[in-house]
């Protein structure tokens, strides 16, 4: 089983989430995945708050976990994400401070993610 947490500041009143839900779902329906929703509520573009959402839920998943955060500094068009192995954990997130603020000055491999 793959597991995959989401935290995002799209509230509940989104679809958003629902969208995001069905490609990863679809992108991985050869292998069994299970998402789980830690937060939709962080106030929008509050990344600290963010990043302490997912310290407080992130390693209590198993290892090998990819924790997707979407909140974001600001309104950024395009929104550069960076991919980062931490701890056995995987996190995807917004390249505005949110991994900085998980791994603090522990080492961590980054990699930033161009379209």
């Amino acid at each position: 089983m793959h597991y995959i947490t989401l935290i995002t500041d799209w509230q509940h009143k989104s679809y958003y989430s629902g969208a995001l839900k069905g490609k990863i779902l679809s992108a991985c329906e050869s292998m069994p995945v299970q998402i789980t929703d830690i937060s939709h509520s962080v106030e929008k573009y509050n990344y600290q708050d963010a990043a302490l959402a997912s310290l407080g839920a992130c390693f209590h998943f198993p290892k090998g976990t990819i924790h997707i955060n979407t909140v974001c500094k600001a309104l950024e068009f395009p929104v550069p994400f960076v991919a980062v192995e931490f701890n056995e954990h995987f996190f995807l997130a917004p390249d505005s401070g949110i991994v900085d603020l998980i791994v603090e000055d522990e080492n961590y491999k980054a990699v930033r993610i161009d379209e």
